[in-house]
């Protein structure tokens, strides 16, 4: 009996030792690549990639690999912007000058794009002056005119950021911010969103098409989140949106006017400046790519013309786990000859027993996990499982599941398994009970439990060993 509870707890230590590495595995080890796209109207639009899996939050990622890039897209004819990089604390790093930016050749000419890789010691080749960046940064683009200064918080380090605006731009945003207020609006500082209890995402823009408040979306779903335009405007243009995403297997290509949707002033004096709000009739879902035009009606001017990346959503994840069950099982049973003459019984694994499993999980809202749930419901889903020993189909689980965080689920429930009894004794407590006659045992199946699980998400298990490795990407 001792031989084999030993065995057990060198299993359980086993199970601890297992999940600790995958926990420490998943916060490194990361293969990035980080996107800056300039464009006339709004300096930049800044995006992180592992591998294809688009980041919304860099504080966690380690660039120490030396397979990080920087892409900087250049869809203007100036160079005068500036990449900047800041360490967690928000104090200044490096930033890349407009000097090794290259611009477009030509109004026609294609997009000019400039790369930096970024070596094992964090410093970037072609060189930039004092240059190193290998852990969780904090990125911004901007131009060296403060009055157009921009600061984008697509990929911060989760802390909000808010612009740095002109006078009139910051009344601008205090009008904004007060309709989203008013209107029960939620800003999600870490994906960089404003949606409604709908789950419906708002675009806030001024008169020339470029964001208030919050960015195009970069954390948006596909075949899910649906999309409508914000344009303040102080003249009264009319716009005009036109859209041609798709809806699988439905295409959707339409133009569809906006202007004199909606009229509203910001309920002050007649001394303050009143707005005019056009708002947009509601887009998607979509599947793949949300893109879209906006067009001044007065001057028939193009001052948008963007493509969201959508994410992937699925209903059902594949997950790891390590699991303790109360469903006794007890295991080497044998009798016993106390001190006091009383025969009972003993036997391996009498009480909780720990496996490692693999589970199914259907969440009740469709889910990237890559990205942070934006309600409560998002989390929650229905998860069934089996043990990954030899006795795999021995035991089964149900329960409900809950996502701590991204990829990290704990659940619990039943457990239905095979379950050794010994005969005419429907209840024993091994070691204490008193036993006589012929020892006989048998196996049932039987409901019991509960159990209790840690899950994580197969494919995050997989990047997390194959960065390990070193052959994610490859």
């Amino acid at each position: 009996m001792i031989s084999h509870l030993s065995k057990l707890n060198k299993m359980k230590f086993k199970l601890i030792i297992i999940l600790s590495f995958i926990l420490v595995s998943l916060n490194g080890f990361t293969q990035s690549k980080i996107i800056v796209t300039f464009n006339e109207d709004a300096p930049a639009t800044i995006e992180l990639f592992n591998g294809t899996d688009l980041q919304i939050n860099t504080s966690s990622m380690n660039f120490t690999d030396g397979r990080a890039t920087i892409k900087i897209i250049n869809r203007t004819l100036l160079n005068t912007f500036r990449v900047d990089f800041k360490d967690l604390s928000g104090s200044p790093g490096f930033n890349i000058p407009g000097t090794q930016i290259t611009a477009k050749a030509s109004a026609g000419a294609p997009d000019a794009v400039t790369t930096f890789t970024i070596q094992t010691d964090g410093t970037l080749v072609p060189a930039v002056t004092s240059s190193k960046m290998t852990s969780g940064v904090g990125i911004t683009a901007t131009t060296p005119d403060p009055a157009n200064k921009v600061t984008i918080a697509a990929v911060s380090t989760g802390k909000t950021r808010k612009n740095t605006r002109s006078a009139g731009d910051n009344e601008l945003y205090k009008y904004v911010e007060k309709v989203i207020s008013n209107r029960g609006y939620t800003y999600l500082a870490g994906q960089n969103l404003i949606i409604d209890h709908d789950g419906v995402i708002h675009i806030f823009l001024d008169e020339n098409g470029s964001p208030v408040y919050s960015y195009f979306p970069v954390a948006a779903k596909e075949n899910n989140d649906k999309f409508q335009f914000h344009i303040i405007s102080k003249d009264g243009i009319g716009y005009t949106i036109e859209s041609t995403g798709e809806f699988d297997p439905i295409e959707i290509s339409e133009e569809i006017p906006t202007n004199v949707a909606k009229t509203e002033s910001d309920g002050g004096d007649a001394k303050r400046v009143r707005y005019q709000e056009y708002q947009s009739p509601k887009f998607g879902p979509f599947t793949g790519t949300f893109p879209f035009t906006i067009t001044k009606n007065s001057t028939d001017e193009l001052i948008v013309d963007r493509t969201v990346k959508l994410l992937k959503t699925s209903r059902v994840s594949l997950g790891t786990s390590v699991i303790a069950t109360w469903l006794k099982n007890p295991e080497n049973i044998a009798t016993f000859k106390k001190l006091n003459g009383d025969t009972t019984l003993i036997a391996d694994n009498p009480n909780i027993r720990g496996f490692l499993g693999l589970f199914l999980t259907f969440h009740f809202i469709p889910r990237n996990l890559n990205i942070q749930p934006r309600k409560f419901q998002e989390r929650l889903g229905i998860s069934i499982g089996t043990n990954l020993t030899s006795t795999a189909f021995n035991n089964f689980y149900l329960g409900l599941n809950v996502e701590v965080t991204n990829g990290l689920f704990i659940n619990g429930g039943l457990n239905y398994g095979q379950v050794n009894y010994i005969v005419n004794y429907d209840r024993f407590t091994y070691d204490k009970d008193v036993f006589s006659g012929i020892l006989q045992t048998k196996k049932k199946w039987v409901i019991g439990g509960p159990y209790v699980s840690i899950n994580i998400d197969a494919k995050l298990f997989a990047n997390a060993f194959a960065n390990l490795l070193g052959t994610a990407g490859r």
